[in-house]
């Protein structure tokens, strides 16, 4: 994904749309930098979303799985904000059909500067992933992504899930 989000209240929205909730989505965010108020990101209503070797610092709110919604983190590092990696409940949710906690796992990620996970966190993946992938050693994380992430530095690499 090569994403840089900075200077906004709000990141990445997962199944935001209460409609959508019986079609199974997938999402992938990799060697970003987000640092956007909150949604770093969060994923609602059946979305799954793999997340690895992402920066995310300075935010209020950093991932966060709620609806039902669920995420794999892999080797990211969390620096310095409440709420680093949260999977629960959520008022928002409240009453609709989709209204279940969320449920993250959390592996090899690193948390510094008082961030911390909370809530439905699993030490074991919740999907098996399609495609192939290589995690970079979280002491390598924030160097490569502060240099390389962004619209300016593309490296024409998008992962898409299969249908």
């Amino acid at each position: 994904s090569n994403l840089h989000s900075h200077n906004t209240s709000k990141g990445i929205l997962l199944g935001g749309e209460p409609n959508i909730h019986r079609l199974k989505r997938y999402a992938t965010v990799f060697k970003s930098q987000l640092s956007a108020f909150e949604r770093n990101p969060a994923v609602y209503r059946g979305y799954y979303a793999h997340v690895y070797n992402n920066y995310m610092h300075s935010f209020t709110w950093g991932m966060h799985m709620s609806c039902e919604g669920r995420a794999d983190a892999e080797n990211n590092v969390y620096s310095g904000g409440n709420n680093a990696l949260d999977a629960g409940f959520n008022r928002y949710c409240e009453g609709s059909v989709d209204s279940g906690t969320g449920v993250a796992s959390s592996i090899g990620n690193r948390f510094e500067n008082g961030a911390q996970s909370t809530g439905q966190i699993r030490s074991s993946k919740l999907e098996s992933i399609p495609y192939n992938y290589q995690l970079m050693p979280t002491n390598e994380v924030v160097n490569f992504v502060t240099r390389n992430s962004g619209a300016a530095n593309v490296p024409g690499v998008c992962q898409a899930w299969p249908q």
